[in-house]
């Protein structure tokens, strides 16, 4: 999986988690906020897991640009 497909994955997710947790709120319902509350949970992992460097595979953080914040090597 490359960058591109992680960020959209990322934004896929937590897109989810607002509207889960938003219609939670509208239907009083609990399972659909678990389900919410479990999409930014998995955001969570996939981005401090995915969103490595894979030259040196540290974690990019929220700025990836073209190069590696930590060895400037090009993603």
């Amino acid at each position: 999986m490359n960058l591109y497909q992680i960020n959209l994955l990322i934004i896929a997710l937590g897109l989810a988690a607002l509207l889960l947790i938003a219609l939670s709120s509208a239907f009083r319902s609990y399972l659909l906020f678990m389900g919410g509350l479990l999409c930014f949970i998995l955001v969570v992992l996939v981005d401090l897991l995915f969103k490595r460097c894979p030259h040196c595979g540290k974690h990019l953080g929220r700025d990836t640009g073209i190069f590696c914040p930590h060895c400037k090597k090009k993603l």
